[in-house]
This record gives C-alpha cells, structure tokens and sequence, in this order.
C-alpha cells in the first residue's frame, strides 16, 4: 500500500480534457435532473437502458411483493443483527478458528443499509422487461463475512466437472468437440435460481462439498457454515423508505453468492445429470452460474425428454430452454454450425 501511495504522489496532475460538446453536456445534465427516468446496465449483453419511474417502482414492487421471498420489517434491524453478528465471531475467535485481525475484519459493526434495485433482462422481453434483483450490500453488516467465506468456496468451484471461467473457457471447450451427423445443440437456464434456494438445503449442500474436498479441519467447516447461515438470514436491505429481509435464496450482490448457487448447481448435477441414464447421451455439458450449453447425441424429442425430466428435482429449481441444429446464443456468443 505505501509503494503505491508513493506512486500516485509521484503522478502528475493534467489539464481535464471533456470529450463531450456543450450540447451533450447538456443533455446529459438533463437526463441527470430527469427524476422521471431511471436508467440502468441490461442484464446481459451490455446495453443502457432507459425505463419511466412508473415501470420501474412497479416492477420493483412486483419482484418485492412475493412474500415467498421477501418479508416486510416493521423497524430497522442492524442494532439487534449486529449483536448476533458479535456471537459469531466471539464463539469463532474461541474456537480458534478466527485470529485477532480476521475478527476485527469481520466484526463490521459501522455497517451500512444494503439498497435493492433492480437491472432489466431485455433479452427475455425488450417492451416489458422483468427485472434481476440486486442487493447492493458494500459494506453492509454481511459484507465482510461474505468475502471471508467466498475465499473458501472459490476453490472448491473451479474444481467441479461443469465449471466455466468465461467465453474463451466455453470456446476452448468447444474446440474440443468434433461435430458430427446427429448432435444438437442447446442452452438451459435456471429461472430464478439466486431466489430459488431453500436456507437449509443450501447450506447443507455446499457443507457436504467442503467435507468432500478434505482440505479443512471439520471446525472451520462447521464455522463457515453458520457464517453462510448468518448471512442467508440476515439479508435484510432498503428501499422506498420500508426495510425488507430476504427469507429464501440469497442476495445477488454479496460476494459469496456466485460461489455459493456454483455449487448448489453442483450437487444437483451430480444428482439429476451425472448419475442419470440419460446423462451418457451428453457429448458437451458447461454451465457458467445457472447457464448450461448442452452438445447432446441423439434427435430433437430425446433431448427435449432430458431437459424437461431436469424439472423434477427436490432442489426448488426449475429450467427453461431453448433447443437448436443449426445455431444458438450463449453468454456473448452466438454459435452456429457451418461446413
């Protein structure tokens, strides 16, 4: 840190430059003061988009209104979580499981609120888009702690079967495939999947690949899984002036989330994938999160059979597909077969 201190007072200071004419910076103040406007990333492939307030609290509203998922607080909890949080890390820092440093760093008792809003899936539909929820939860209460327990799951997903890093992995893999008469192609998507999954079942199954990796002591094993318990329990964030708890699923936005539903989606394929009979007819299956292509041998009904036999699952997931010879879109790619 002080080599870099040390760098930056060494940099020197130049003439800002605008890239923009008076016009577009005054548009652009504009749009700023427009209160009626909310504008927001796409959820995938990088676009801007520009909704009404109207259309944006209704959807928020929407995704808010399951009570499945959300529960409604009457005052602001952090006073009493904060007391919970402290109990945790008193009894870890005993055990001998946290030192000194890790407990003052997780211990974040100058927390703030975590904020909800929402980014639009317009791929799924461009006039009405439903929304991704997001937590924004930087230097929430959890924040810390859910950083401490994605160093330990991080690990443990780059090892699974399925595992990919990003669009030059997936294209690595494809090149491996020599395509032939008779292959389909296919993605799969889970709906939902971060809000999908049970408290308990989560936590159980991610406890259950840790014990089977064997490179932690049980006590830190079972440290971390009531720390992914604290933070599943005590999702609770603000928005339009009432606070809100997360019952079910765990927040996109916390760090250890990604890991977390990685390795949920795990257990289920070594479940319903893996072990199946139908599984011996897959000549390519890569899942990024909750998104899976699929290189299937065989017709279009067999792997329609396959995909839809996905859905009977004891792990609350349910899947959606899209089924194709010729071409397909995945991630940022768009994949066709030619010659």
């Amino acid at each position: 840190m002080d080599l870099i201190l040390k760098d930056f007072d060494q940099l020197e200071s130049k003439p800002f430059k605008q890239n923009l004419n008076f016009k577009e910076r005054q548009a652009c103040k504009e749009l700023k003061a427009n209160h009626q406007l909310v504008i927001k990333q796409a959820d995938k492939g990088g676009g801007t988009v520009v909704m009404s307030r109207e259309f944006y609290m209704q959807e928020s509203l929407r995704l808010l209104g399951d009570r499945d998922t959300y529960q409604v607080l009457k005052k602001n909890p952090t006073v009493e979580f904060i007391k919970e949080l402290e109990s945790l890390l008193v009894k870890g820092k005993q055990d001998g499981i946290l030192r000194e440093e890790e407990f003052n760093f997780l211990f974040n008792n100058k927390c703030k609120t975590a904020i909800f809003y929402f980014i639009p899936k317009i791929h799924k539909n461009q006039q009405n888009p439903p929304g991704r929820p997001i937590i924004s939860g930087i230097d929430s209460l959890t924040c810390h702690l859910s950083h401490y327990i994605d160093g330990y799951l991080q690990p443990l997903v780059q090892k699974t079967e399925s595992y990919l890093r990003d669009t030059n992995h997936l294209l690595e893999e494809l090149a491996k495939v020599v395509w032939e008469d008779g292959l389909c192609m296919a993605t799969v998507d889970v709906a939902s999947l971060y809000t999908s999954i049970p408290h308990l079942k989560g936590v159980d199954e991610v406890t259950k690949c840790l014990v089977k990796d064997g490179s932690l002591v049980p006590a830190q094993i079972s440290f971390l899984a009531e720390a992914m318990k604290f933070v599943l329990k005590h999702n609770y964030f603000w928005f339009e002036n009432t606070f809100y708890l997360q019952v079910c699923g765990t927040a996109m936005g916390t760090r250890f989330a990604p890991g977390y539903a990685n390795l949920y989606m795990h257990s289920w394929e070594h479940q319903h994938v893996w072990s199946g009979v139908a599984g011996g007819d897959l000549v390519l299956w890569r899942r990024f999160i909750d998104d899976v292509i699929i290189i299937w041998r065989g017709d279009e009904i067999s792997l329609r059979n396959f995909v839809e036999s996905l859905n009977t699952n004891e792990y609350n997931l349910k899947f959606t597909s899209n089924i194709n010879k010729q071409t397909i879109d995945f991630l940022d790619l768009t994949i066709y077969i030619k010659n």
